[in-house]
């Protein structure tokens, strides 16, 4: 197995390099082998993958609004080819947007993703696939493995069915002999999976007494190609790959279920209050009521970026609401660097960064009375005469940046919304602003 050591050597200067050199090291003692250097490598790339995938403040890091808004171009795109309405937009989104960071990374990297519900998603929903893969293509101009569009074909799919009440499974667990074996399997699946209801253990002498057609999932500790025609090999200590496998397994059983069950409507839950749900309500109020409390939109009269970028930070300075007005005009250019912020369709730019010096999260827009000329999230040069700035400490609960999430992906929801940003003055965009956060907290609380 060969590593490019180019790369490899650009990986040694992350912290991710060092976590996989431990592994490493204690897999070697542990095993007694010799095991190559360029494993490291690999090792790295996952744990950055999945450093990817947790991270909680997606919207707002480098490079992430540019791949919001080429999500939000996917969702539209697919929508179109399969003349479907998605049950709920923003959790797609959300979704998507979760998946597709380390699902670019990997792609970018060349990393290897198996998928084993690959070949029963292509059958049984030949039309989403289809326009997964072409919409992809077209958009984020990137070969996307069969097993990647699998895996976005589930979340699509899922979104345009009016999901019931959660559909729970049986499960068979076989291993080789006695049931002391397949019942820590089964502890442990307990523990750690959802979406199952019953789980049977049997040995591999049990199967011919099993009618295997009552199971939903079969999961073996031992291979079973002479017995069982379909069934998943999992460790006897559930790995976070066989967890991982087991998940993937379960979304398309619960999606063939609801693909059966398309006409019916979940009740509605009860709606009381509870002191779980007043806090909850209490604890973005007060996020969102600190945002507007700092909302404005101001006139800028300069007409050089650098300078607009220093006048906006110096006011940010003089009301307190930053310490260091060059660190966050150098931050801004700096962050320019990384990708288009202008967004396509509009007058306006995004400008968003994560910063210590930043005091509390801040949400202003700015009017240039001498319009700019910047790179679009498309890469195409535009005119830009409103600037959005989106200001985190680096330090924020996950509740915040959910909210901060929220704005950002408010800009972009749709062509109204785009122009209502475009448009209003500072009273109207914070009314605007007001119903649509309250729309927000009240979408956390169902």
């Amino acid at each position: 197995m060969y590593f490019d050591h180019a790369y490899l050597e650009e990986l040694k200067r992350s912290k991710e390099y060092a976590v996989a050199e431990k592994i490493i090291l204690s897999l070697s003692e542990a095993f007694e082998l010799e095991i190559p250097k360029d494993e490291i490598g690999y090792i790295t790339m996952h744990l950055l993958g999945a450093k990817l995938r947790s991270d909680k403040g997606i919207i707002i890091e480098e490079s992430a609004v540019n791949v919001l808004y080429l999500t939000k171009q996917l969702i539209v795109a697919v929508g179109e080819k399969i003349n479907a309405t998605f049950v709920s937009e923003d959790r797609l989104l959300k979704d998507l947007l979760t998946h597709l960071k380390p699902t670019l990374y990997r792609i970018q990297k060349g990393m290897y993703i198996g998928n084993p519900l690959k070949d029963d998603i292509k059958r049984d929903y030949p039309d989403i696939f289809e326009a997964i893969k072409d919409s992809c293509a077209a958009i984020f101009d990137a070969d996307f493995p069969d097993e990647e569009i699998a895996y976005l074909v589930l979340h699509f799919a899922a979104a345009t069915i009016e999901r019931a009440s959660p559909q729970h499974l049986s499960v068979l667990v076989i291993c080789s002999s006695g049931l002391g074996t397949s019942k820590m399997v089964s502890s442990q699946l307990t523990n750690k999976i959802s979406g199952i209801s019953r789980i049977d253990q049997a040995s591999l002498f049990e199967l011919e007494s099993r009618d295997l057609a009552d199971y939903d999932l079969i999961l073996s500790t031992i291979p079973l190609k002479d017995y069982v025609e379909k069934y998943t090999l999992i460790s006897t200590i559930l790995t976070e790959e066989d967890i991982e496998k087991i998940n993937v397994l379960i979304k398309g059983k619960q999606l063939r279920q609801d693909l059966l069950k398309r006409n019916y409507i979940e009740p509605k839950k009860d709606d009381a209050f509870s002191l779980d749900r007043l806090e909850k309500m209490q604890l973005y109020s007060n996020i969102i009521l600190n945002i507007l409390g700092t909302f404005y939109i101001g006139k800028i009269e300069v007409t050089d970026k650098k300078a607009i970028l220093s006048r906006i930070s110096q006011r940010l300075k003089m009301e307190q609401l930053i310490h260091d007005d060059a660190a966050l005009t150098h931050a801004l250019l700096e962050r320019e660097k990384h990708g288009g912020l202008g967004i396509p369709g509009t007058s306006l730019a995004l400008y968003h960064t994560r910063l210590a010096s930043i005091q509390k999260p801040l949400f202003q827009l700015y009017d240039l009375r001498h319009p700019l000329t910047l790179t679009s999230m498309n890469q195409e040069e535009m005119t830009v005469t409103r600037l959005v700035m989106m200001l985190s400490p680096i330090e924020v609960s996950d509740h915040v940046l959910e909210v901060l999430s929220f704005l950002s992906t408010l800009i972009i929801r749709d062509e109204a919304s785009s122009r209502a940003f475009e448009i209003l003055d500072e009273q109207g965009l914070k009314r605007y602003l007001s119903q649509e956060l309250n729309s927000f907290i009240n979408d956390k609380l169902s």
